[in-house]
């Protein structure tokens, strides 16, 4: 059967450049895809709506538009293609007719999951299934594991596990056989597309985390601290002193000092601007003459001493 999706007596795809060598088709198509999957913002836009089928078929368009006439509509031909980590046979994909239930069923699966009651080892091993069964559905005639991927990631992070793309992106050639090895029916093996799903949903966290961390270090340090080394070295210890005596205790401890518990750059912002208010008092209170620098070096001792047995 010919496949009218390429010129006549090739296997190159019809394209707009009208390129007829496949290597150099590949080429220009890797180019062009990596500047569309560079976008953030543009595609966030898409998924604007929600996700769904036509939100799917508008991020292939999005990736493919410029280099294929009939990026962004499903295919209308069976498809095989030979893996070499099945030996040389081919994942059976949905039937042309068949695409639209199945996509629509697969992400029917992803929107009535509750992700937030899974653990990590939970949830990705559920993602890997649902994403896998999305894969095989092959909506496109090209570029099905790029567009599936995307989706997949913005689709985590609007849902609150937020993956790091670029290690799907690092390991393409991984993430691939490993969705074909999830996709083979009763005989699918989950474990390796788990597996790199996991160590992506963790480095997101983590990504997430240090984001937080940064841009609240940047709005408690906005000016520069002035304090002597010894004095600042003691408040640190203190803050971190008090953290893990409330968690020996079992004391509710509260968000922000969890997150700088995990983040101690944010633990020294933190005191470092508590030091600092500290420190203006002083200075304000010794140019209205209340103070003279002997009174300023007590003030930062006595908070010292309090910040050793803080109130939690």
């Amino acid at each position: 059967m010919h496949d009218f999706y390429c010129y006549p007596d090739t296997n190159v795809l019809i394209n707009k450049f009208n390129i007829r060598d496949d290597e150099k088709l590949d080429e220009v198509e890797r180019n062009i895809t990596a500047v569309k999957l560079s976008m953030p913002n543009e595609i966030e836009k898409i998924f604007e709506n929600g996700f769904d089928y036509d939100s799917l078929k508008n991020l292939h368009k999005f990736i493919f538009g410029d280099i294929y006439a009939w990026a962004g509509q499903e295919r209308e031909i069976e498809v095989i293609k030979h893996e070499r980590v099945l030996g040389g046979l081919s994942v059976t994909y949905s039937y042309p007719t068949e695409i639209k239930k199945d996509v629509n069923n697969c992400i029917k699966k992803l929107q009535k999951t509750d992700w937030q009651k899974l653990n990590l080892n939970e949830k990705s091993e559920q993602f890997a299934k649902n994403i896998a069964e999305l894969w095989q559905a092959h909506p496109f005639r090209e570029g099905n594991t790029r567009t599936v991927i995307t989706f997949a990631c913005e689709f985590a992070n609007k849902n609150g596990f937020p993956m790091e793309r670029e290690l799907l992106s690092e390991h393409a050639g991984y993430t691939r056989d490993a969705l074909v090895l999830a996709s083979i029916g009763k005989y699918s093996e989950y474990e390796h597309l788990t597996k790199i799903f996991a160590d992506s949903m963790e480095r997101g966290k983590n990504a997430q985390l240090r984001d937080y961390s940064e841009q609240q270090g940047k709005n408690l340090s906005k000016e520069t601290v002035t304090i002597p080394k010894k004095e600042y070295d003691t408040l640190i210890e203190s803050y971190n002193t008090a953290i893990e005596t409330a968690a020996k205790r079992s004391k509710v401890i509260s968000t922000t000092n969890l997150v700088l518990k995990e983040h101690p750059e944010l633990a020294k912002a933190f005191v470092a601007a508590k030091a600092e208010t500290l420190q203006r008092k002083a200075e304000q209170e010794k140019e209205k003459g209340g103070l003279n620098d002997k009174k300023s070096e007590n003030k930062i001792s006595e908070h010292k001493k309090k910040s050793s047995k803080p109130k939690l």
